[in-house]
């Protein structure tokens, strides 16, 4: 695989996170913010500001988060990396495997992060 192969391959799995963090994020504040059942097609002020303040506290924890999962996966990472070489997976499958075990943990602790924080969010 070439450099460049690699390249494009990191940045649509980044695409694909970045997508999934904003739907997850989208669905859970709508969920927190805006009342099943409205009348009105805009957003009242009330559910704009709900909206405003969860999206800071998701995007907030979300750094945190990443933060603490590079510290902790990067251990855990170059081990699991190892254990992949040992076993004389390609490149490309060790790319991939590393990518999804860093999305594998930002996706839990993301839901840990939401039951806990579900009590304590505007709404």
């Amino acid at each position: 695989m070439s450099e460049a192969e690699k390249l494009q391959l990191i940045q649509e799995l980044e695409l694909e996170m970045m997508a999934d963090m904003y739907n997850r994020m989208s669905n859970a504040c709508h969920k927190k913010c805006v009342p099943p059942k409205y009348s009105e097609p805009d957003l009242g002020k009330g559910e704009a500001v709900c909206i405003d303040r969860c999206v800071a506290k998701y995007l907030d924890i979300h750094d945190r988060v990443g933060k603490k999962l590079t510290a902790l996966s990067s251990p855990r990472r170059r081990l699991y990396e190892e254990n992949a070489r040992r076993t004389k997976m390609n490149e490309h499958t060790i790319m991939l495997v590393s990518a999804r075990f860093s999305r594998k943990l930002t996706v839990t602790l993301h839901f840990r992060w939401l039951n806990r924080m579900s009590g304590f969010l505007p709404g």
